[in-house]
């Protein structure tokens, strides 16, 4: 085994993203994202900013390092003294302390009137990770998705804490890539503009990293097309919401209840104490899922052993869960 020591590795641009348009003469900030080799934040680190373009035609200013933070997140400015419309500036990054490392880098255009998003259109299709309109066709319904009565069924088997972003699932499940077409006014494509999915309670949107994040947002691109890949933890109705400035439309995922075959743990709940030869105590007997969801249908055979009973005698009955995965019966014993 050979033991290293954590270093600067990989030097990511979290904003501006990616092919969003910027205010002509505005200052933008750039928020920098270094990670070690890991994959964790790595605080304290020093990077070198650099800048070619617009704002640095001659190649001769230089800029002072920045430092992450305890998340291991970076700031910097550049402010649009050219102000020049549809010109570009590339910023990039570099490791001080580590040269090897992975450098970041962004290109922002100028623009003198951004992009104003008046209507937005939502597309979807079941293959996980889809990026071209081709692809995503499908007109969201305004039920929402459900490829059966009771909705799409929830995927029990996947890693959650690593990357999905090459994951093409195709079947017809929770995890669903979403298209939304922007216009502006005048029914153009409002390129540039910054289109951002927020999910629910339950629901999530595959970030940059292909993790799952409560919200991404991107840039619309020439046809005015955002994409993004959605999925769920819970069940029920989860609405998840497109906004960009003033605009904004909502569409919902159907999620069906979780089948007995995801049941995972079982807990009992209930006092602790009670009367002997007194009225039953109620206990609870809950299932789960994986994600915390409660699973109904699912057969239960309780015992009660030494002095305990339930009420009525018996020391063995067997149960079903009801909708919210749980049943509740009466205990007792003879003894205190």
């Amino acid at each position: 085994m050979t033991w290293e020591d954590s270093k600067a590795t990989t030097i990511s641009v979290v904003d501006p993203i990616d092919g969003v348009f910027v205010k002509l003469g505005s200052a933008t900030v750039f928020n920098v994202s270094v990670t070690d080799q890991f994959g964790n934040a790595v605080a304290s680190t020093k990077l070198q900013p650099s800048v070619s373009g617009a704002n640095n035609a001659a190649g001769t200013n230089t800029y002072a390092a920045v430092t992450t933070d305890a998340n291991g997140l970076a700031t910097f400015t550049l402010t649009d003294a050219a102000a020049v419309a549809d010109d570009t500036d590339t910023v990039s990054f570099a490791s001080i302390a580590n040269t090897s490392a992975t450098a970041g880098s962004r290109t922002i255009t100028y623009k003198t009137t951004l992009p104003v998003v008046s209507t937005m259109s939502s597309y979807y299709s079941q293959t996980f990770i889809a990026a071209t309109a081709g692809t995503i066709t499908l007109a969201m319904p305004s039920a929402g998705i459900s490829d059966t009565a009771s909705g799409v069924s929830l995927v029990i088997a996947r890693n959650l804490s690593k990357s999905l972003a090459a994951n093409a699932d195709s079947a017809t499940n929770d995890m669903v890539a979403v298209r939304v077409r922007s216009l502006t006014s005048a029914g153009v494509a409002a390129k540039g503009a910054a289109i951002t999915l927020t999910a629910p309670t339950g629901g999530w949107v595959l970030n940059a990293s292909g993790l799952p994040a409560s919200s991404r947002t991107v840039a619309a691109d020439t046809d005015g097309d955002a994409f993004f890949s959605i999925l769920a933890t819970a069940t029920g109705s989860l609405t998840f919401t497109v906004t960009s400035g003033t605009a904004s439309s909502t569409f919902k995922l159907n999620v069906a209840d979780q089948s007995n075959a995801a049941a995972r743990t079982v807990a009992l709940s209930g006092a602790a104490t009670g009367s002997a030869n007194g009225a039953g105590i109620p206990m609870t007997a809950s299932v789960k899922d994986r994600y915390g969801n409660g699973v109904a249908n699912v057969n239960l055979i309780v015992t009660a052993s030494g002095v305990g009973s339930f009420m009525g005698g018996s020391t063995s009955q067997s149960f079903t869960t009801d909708a919210n995965g749980t049943y509740t019966f009466l205990a007792t014993s003879t003894v205190a």
